[in-house]
């Protein structure tokens, strides 16, 4: 098992380097240091991966612990103002190490850091998932709906698939920006910008989303009145991006002036229901995005006949963005230029109307929404 692990931790390492040079060469240390590893044992089989034991020393340094390992952490230590070596960021907004003799130091810092908190470091393993609400993916899920909505002509009412804390729900409360010469969506003056490289066909130029109805479905959905729970969804981005990480913390205070209905359970199980309760002047629109590769593929069918049966009944249309490497079992239309997937996520979308199914893949994708090659 420990071998899996430090398997586990290289691949991450090297799939890291070099956009993130501090995780990078932590998670290549951890791979080699079999006492650092084995704290990942706490943790249930499936949860055993490098971003959950990074997520919890992060959690704990946002949440002041006293430690020189903070100065490593642009998040924690105050980016380019940190005493330390963490500095501007780059094109690729990842900052961090760049000596050997720094990614040493580094490391050693870390490993005291969890080892001198192994108690602390283990219950959080055992305890914690990682959990992500990329709004980076609302420069796909935007234009998406826009479509959608320009089709219908009716509010729709959005219903969000694995929600974690439903910010993907309020995609028509942000700002877009799409380089270098795409369109812009909502007013430039919005707490929260999502900016993205558009690539492929041109962007469409759409008017206003008009949302009826927001509900989110997720196992455990976190509350963002929940100053701890929050805490561990910013702790689950990486430092070396804080940009990104400041989005989110941005998107976290507008959600809390106004949040989503949140739904706990089973997506597969709550959906009916769910669906069930959207008025009959609004338009049924599901979203999902890098949620259908926890399900086992039995459950991924048992959804895609769910929806089928639904869109029987009422209009649907359905926005999946996911990675056909991870749920090879769904249905990826084909790229209109016949070259193959590659790695890039996919988004697509199936409608029903009048209980007659059409499926077009929209666009190729990163898997955070900061390109996007729209078909």
């Amino acid at each position: 098992m420990n071998d899996d692990l430090a398997a586990s931790f290289r691949r991450w390492g090297e799939q890291l380097m070099p956009e993130l040079p501090l995780y990078g060469r932590i998670s290549a240390a951890v791979a080699e240091d079999a006492e650092v590893r084995d704290l990942l044992l706490a943790a249930p089989p499936e949860q055993r991966l490098p971003v959950l034991l990074l997520a919890v020393v992060h959690h704990l340094l946002l949440g002041g612990a006293d430690h020189r390992l903070a100065r490593w952490y642009p998040t924690v230590a105050g980016g380019a103002d940190a005493a330390g070596p963490a500095g501007p960021a780059d094109s690729a907004d990842a900052v961090g190490v760049d000596a050997a003799g720094a990614a040493g130091a580094a490391y050693a810092d870390f490993r005291d850091f969890v080892l001198s908190r192994r108690t602390e470091v283990t219950e959080l393993v055992a305890t914690r998932s990682t959990q992500t609400n990329e709004i980076g993916r609302c420069s796909v899920l935007r234009p998406a709906w826009g479509l959608i909505a320009e089709e219908v002509r009716t509010p729709l009412a959005l219903v969000e698939l694995g929600t974690s804390a439903g910010l993907n729900l309020l995609l028509d409360r942000w700002a877009y920006a799409y380089s270098p010469d795409g369109p812009r969506y909502g007013e430039p003056s919005r707490d929260v910008l999502v900016e993205a490289e558009s690539r492929g066909a041109p962007l469409p130029a759409l008017g206003p989303v008009d949302l009826g109805t927001r509900i989110g479905i997720d196992l455990r959905p976190i509350s963002v009145a929940d100053e701890q729970a929050a805490r561990w969804l910013l702790a689950c981005v990486w430092p070396e991006q804080p940009t990104r990480f400041a989005r989110l913390q941005a998107a976290i205070e507008v959600a809390r002036t106004d949040p989503p209905r949140l739904v706990s359970g089973d997506i597969v199980e709550q959906l009916p229901m769910v669906a069930a309760d959207v008025p009959a002047d609004q338009h049924l629109a599901v979203q999902n995005s890098w949620v259908l590769n926890y399900l086992p593929a039995y459950e991924r069918q048992r959804l895609v006949s769910l929806l089928d049966e639904l869109g029987s009944a009422r209009d649907l249309s359905w926005v999946s963005i996911e990675s056909p490497d991870f749920v090879p079992d769904l249905h990826f239309p084909p790229r209109p230029d016949g070259a193959g997937d590659g790695d890039a996520s996919v988004a697509v979308l199936s409608t029903w109307r009048g209980g007659r199914k059409s499926v077009r893949r929209l666009a190729d994708c990163h898997p955070h929404g900061t390109w996007l090659h729209w078909w």
